[in-house]
């Protein structure tokens, strides 16, 4: 598959992002390279893992290879939880609700949507305490051992990358953008009142 060197950007800034939340709370973030079943059938026995949680990939390829790490999981002894939340909707219910297959008119989309109900609300933030007992120690060469990939790991050249500080990726920025958005549909709205009440 193609990626542009915008996407693996993107995703960079992203998971940079991610290990700068998971430093906070004493912890980092774990870059493996290789086939998923080849690594975890190694740190399952290695790291010792009794649980493995990850996000419903509803992508063929990806709901293939998510039922063999379950499978090697669960041989294995490790308890496996899989969570929706890339999207606001779990797209199996929706399919379920429409006969199994994907609705293709709003109308119809909308009240499948409608009889789900509102979707989940927003986890709270990730703190040290949301880890419990579950430590992972960070050695001092994480970065040489599983530190993220470089855009030239990936195939790209800094010239592939035309975005750069244009979009940026990660939570942080997704929030700060949010948050703008609402002060400016807050701004608006109230001004609206404002002139629909005059």
């Amino acid at each position: 598959m193609q990626v542009s060197g915008n996407k693996w950007q993107f995703l960079l800034e992203s998971l940079k992002d991610l290990d700068d939340s998971l430093k906070k709370c004493r912890s980092r973030l774990y870059v493996l390279r290789g086939q998923p079943i080849d690594i975890l059938s190694q740190l399952f026995k290695e790291w010792k893992i009794t649980k493995l949680t990850f996000e419903v990939d509803s992508e063929p390829f990806g709901v293939q290879r998510d039922a063999a790490i379950t499978t090697l999981a669960e041989e294995l002894g490790v308890e496996v939880v899989q969570k929706v939340s890339h999207t606001l909707y779990d797209v199996n219910k929706i399919l379920e609700y429409n006969g199994g297959t994907a609705p293709t008119q709003l109308k119809l989309f909308e009240s499948i949507v409608r009889k789900l109900g509102a979707p989940s609300k927003p986890v709270q933030a990730v703190t040290r305490g949301c880890f419990s007992s579950c430590v992972t120690p960070v050695c001092g060469n994480h970065d040489d051992v599983y530190g993220l990939p470089t855009l030239q790991e990936l195939g790209c050249k800094a010239e592939d990358v035309s975005s750069v500080g244009m979009w940026l990726g990660g939570e942080k920025e997704a929030l700060r953008r949010l948050n703008l958005l609402e002060e400016k549909v807050g701004f608006y709205c109230s001004k609206l009142v404002k002139l629909l009440s005059s």
